[in-house]
């Protein structure tokens, strides 16, 4: 939970969100580049219009931040204002005077122009546009990251952790299991199964296989046909630095 003024509760929850999306980086035309999960202006101000436009009537139900694997859901308190649609959303500000306030202090940057900005920030990231749904008591505004069709991108803490070569030489398929793994901590040939573009468990299991034998992945079992055995990122285990010893020193001859 979040509390403070509106200003604090926009800064920290920004902060929490921006910590928890991924990053990925895209293989293009021979070069890596980097992309985020969503473009941070589309989701700050769906998150900044969460608290200008909801109900403060309803003062004891906050704003609901919801984070998916394929969506990020920001649900605010109150349903639409008369006549407003998802199609001319927030033409008419529920808190006008607040929207003023936060536009002197640069959260707000020109009124109705930021649902416009947050359908073109994901149209020039080719993610699905915003989806807009409303009940009488709340408004829902939901993000897609597309994470189904990244074929071509790497979760950027797995490209970290592979490096250039390896990153490099991962087929569609392979680039899909080292993300999964990144995310959920590890993966088994039924998971595999389920994000890869074949329906043979044999298949799957032999590019979980091949993960192994170049060195991406790591295969942990601890009985053979252990049900509980599963894949994770291989660990590069840094050499501990060996301490030379000093040569002895001749014990004293007495002489008697």
């Amino acid at each position: 939970m979040v509390e403070g003024s509106i200003l604090e509760v926009i800064k920290d929850t920004a902060a929490i969100i921006g910590a928890n999306l991924r990053e990925f980086t895209e293989y293009r035309s021979g070069k890596f580049y980097q992309k985020a999960e969503y473009p941070f202006d589309a989701w700050y101000e769906v998150l900044v219009n969460a608290c200008v436009h909801r109900s403060y009537h309803a003062r004891t139900r906050p704003i609901f931040v919801k984070m998916f694997d394929d969506h990020l859901v920001v649900e605010s308190p109150g349903g639409f204002m008369p006549s407003i649609t998802p199609d001319n959303l927030f033409h008419k500000p529920r808190n006008p005077f607040l929207m003023f306030v936060l536009r002197e202090f640069g959260e707000v940057r020109c009124i109705s122009e930021g649902t416009k900005r947050i359908k073109r920030e994901l149209q020039e990231a080719k993610l699905p546009t915003i989806r807009y749904s409303a009940d009488p008591n709340t408004v829902t505004a939901t993000l897609f990251n597309d994470v189904a069709n990244r074929t071509n991108s790497l979760d950027s803490e797995a490209y970290r952790a592979l490096g250039d070569a390896l990153a490099f030489s991962l087929d569609a398929d392979e680039r899909r299991i080292v993300n999964y793994v990144i995310e959920h901590g590890k993966i088994n040939a039924s998971g595999a199964l389920r994000i890869l573009s074949t329906t043979y468990w044999h298949t799957a299991n032999g590019k979980l296989k091949r993960l192994v034998q170049r060195g991406v992945l790591d295969f942990i079992s601890k009985q053979h046909r252990d049900p509980k055995s599963h894949y994770v990122l291989h660990k590069v285990e840094s050499a501990k630095p060996t301490r030379k010893r000093a040569p002895r020193r001749p014990k004293p001859v007495k002489s008697r």
